[in-house]
């Protein structure tokens, strides 16, 4: 396990195996944060704790702090989704179905009798031929004409027994791509780590920094941008963030109104 210390809180993840974060960014980003929120904690510290400074000058000068740490935390949350997008665009690429070409009216005629073929066998055969494709990598080989033709089939098949050729089919293309699969999990991995962390950073954050949860969300959605799509680390849903931003919206309307 990975500990980490911010101000008077600890938490623990495991630890990130190595190589996971080679194509990652994540990571080291969460650790920035880490490093961030510290430094932030002990700068509100050293403000609210200046003799000099009456209360209103305290919160005048600590307000940017807080608010640019939860900005900040916001803004590396939605960045580390970069890692599960990528890791999601690079596995359906590797385990995409070769698509007919517009001409290709022979291999067309070809897929329609391969399906009817299928559609024909009885049930026991069909079952048979997917058992086999899931236990047998030589199958796969074997029965590659047959699951080309259900996957690409022009008017999408439902049933469950395609469903499940389809994941067999994905599952092909990993193993027939063994470095590549293992990165794309790498990637998912490094980006389960960044948000296991960033979820503890946020949880901290939200109980120290001096701000409650409506001037976080009101902070949020004031900055808008990657800001705003990173709230989620926050623990607000989409129900409540919209309701923020209308909340935010209707204020500045009223505000307008009273200046005319």
């Amino acid at each position: 396990m990975q500990k980490f210390t911010i101000g008077k809180h600890t938490f623990e993840v495991p630890e990130l195996r190595e190589g996971d974060e080679l194509h990652a960014t994540g990571p080291n980003a969460a650790r920035a944060v880490v490093d961030a929120l510290q430094d932030a904690l002990a700068e509100i510290g050293r403000v609210t704790n200046d003799p000099h400074l009456s209360p209103a000058g305290k919160d005048a000068k600590a307000r940017p702090l807080r608010e640019g740490i939860i900005l900040g935390i916001a803004a590396i949350a939605r960045m580390a989704k970069d890692d599960a997008t990528e890791a999601d665009r690079r596995d359906a690429e590797l385990t995409q179905v070769p698509q007919l070409h517009p001409a290709a009216a022979a291999v067309a005629t070809e897929d329609g009798e391969a399906r009817a073929w299928w559609r024909n066998l009885p049930v026991e055969e069909r079952s048979k031929i997917m058992q086999a494709l899931q236990d047998d990598p030589a199958a796969a080989q074997k029965y590659e004409r047959l699951q080309l033709a259900l996957l690409r089939s022009p008017v999408p098949l439902p049933d469950l027994e395609v469903k499940h050729i389809g994941e067999l089919w994905k599952q092909t293309q990993r193993l027939d791509n063994p470095a590549e699969a293992l990165a794309i999990d790498s990637l998912h991995r490094a980006h389960d780590w960044s948000e296991r962390v960033l979820g503890h950073v946020a949880g901290i954050a939200s109980i120290a920094v001096g701000l409650n949860r409506a001037e976080i969300l009101d902070t949020l959605v004031a900055a808008g941008g990657p800001a705003l799509e990173g709230a989620g680390v926050f623990g607000f849903d989409a129900a409540t963030i919209a309701q923020g931003v209308r909340v935010v919206e209707a204020r500045k309307a009223a505000q307008a109104v009273s200046k005319a």
